[in-house]
């Protein structure tokens, strides 16, 4: 026999999976089942059936809506990734054709304060 890993709440797959036991009072020799019960497994079937129908639908329309937000979330990280590189090719632009040292910021850096006086700048000549 199968055994089948337990989930927490107790039940196994093969009981999750499986749907009502109906139990017929028919001993089996012979004598006929009573039509009523015949009638009441037909009404708990079609009942199931409706259940299923429902879920099914809701699902299908969950995952359209899951699809839907996907394709919109693609879009939106294709126009972010354009506009990275938009931003990326203007920054390298501004900045040159290379990286400046911090000795020329600093030269370039307008005096600080009202009353303060422009002092050269100490260039070293290995500085980068």
């Amino acid at each position: 026999m199968r055994q089948y890993k337990r989930r927490k709440d107790g039940t196994t797959a093969t009981e999750i999976t499986r749907g009502p036991v109906f139990e017929f009072s028919g001993s089996g020799e012979g004598r006929p089942t009573n039509p009523e019960e015949i009638l009441r497994v037909i009404v708990d079937l079609r009942e199931i059936i409706t259940q299923q129908s429902n879920t099914i639908q809701k699902i299908a329309a969950d995952l359209t809506k899951i699809k839907a937000d996907q394709q919109h979330l693609k879009s939106q990280n294709a126009d972010l990734q354009e506009e990275v590189l938009a931003l990326r090719t203007k920054l390298n632009t501004l900045l040159g054709t290379g990286l400046r040292s911090w000795v020329e910021v600093a030269a370039r850096e307008p005096p600080q304060g009202p009353n303060a006086v422009p002092r050269p700048p100490k260039k070293e000549l290995n500085c980068v």
